[in-house]
């Protein structure tokens, strides 16, 4: 469908329909993509995946709307969505061969667990579900709004998690300036014994 035969017009009050987005995003994606061609660039993200991104919850990203593209593609998409960049070259190498090892399923979980993990995806407060959210209009992953508990069970929980999380987080600074070093001390020290 092009934007032509959408019938939507700038002035237009009523809301969007969701295959009039697709077309409007893939209209601006062809014409970003005819821009940077012209200045000897190209697009990194594949239109399809661009496309599929543009209907994402700003918070709560939906793996389940990248499954019928390739691996390659997925890739791109998920950091993209999760991250709001693009992989380094030696990150989507290794992910790359890590897809062509592993099974596409688990190849994917690996990847969406990894990328919802990292420290740069809860900077950025985002996650990575499994689910169709499409009916919901407010969705927030971290605090679990959908369990049917209280405002003031959520604030609990909230504040419990917060205050967990900066206590292990301080235990672990512990050991890795404490304890972690002479653990290796000693592992090197027993590996020279045996090599010896």
């Amino acid at each position: 469908m092009s934007l032509e035969e959408t019938g939507v017009s700038i002035d237009s009050k009523e809301p969007i329909l969701p295959e009039c987005q697709d077309a409007i995003y893939a209209a601006l994606y062809d014409y970003a993509n005819m821009r940077a061609c012209a200045l000897g660039n190209e697009i990194f993200l594949p239109k399809e995946a661009f496309v599929l991104t543009t209907r994402q919850h700003p918070n709560c990203v939906d793996s389940s709307k990248f499954d019928a593209l390739d691996n390659h593609s997925y890739i791109l998409a998920m950091f993209w969505s999760l991250l709001n960049r693009a992989p380094d070259m030696t990150a989507m190498a290794s992910w790359e061969a890590m897809s062509h090892k592993m099974p596409a399923d688990k190849f994917r979980k690996k990847l969406n667990q990894r990328l919802s993990h990292s420290m740069e995806a809860r900077t950025k407060r985002v996650r990575c579900v499994a689910h169709s959210f499409d009916e919901l209009s407010h969705i927030d992953c971290f605090q679990k709004s959908g369990n049917g508990k209280t405002t003031a069970a959520f604030y609990m929980y909230s504040w419990w998690f917060f205050f967990v999380d900066r206590i292990v987080y301080f235990l672990y600074n512990i050991y890795r300036h404490t304890l972690r070093p002479f653990r290796i001390y000693l592992r090197d020290k027993i590996r020279n014994r045996e090599n010896s």
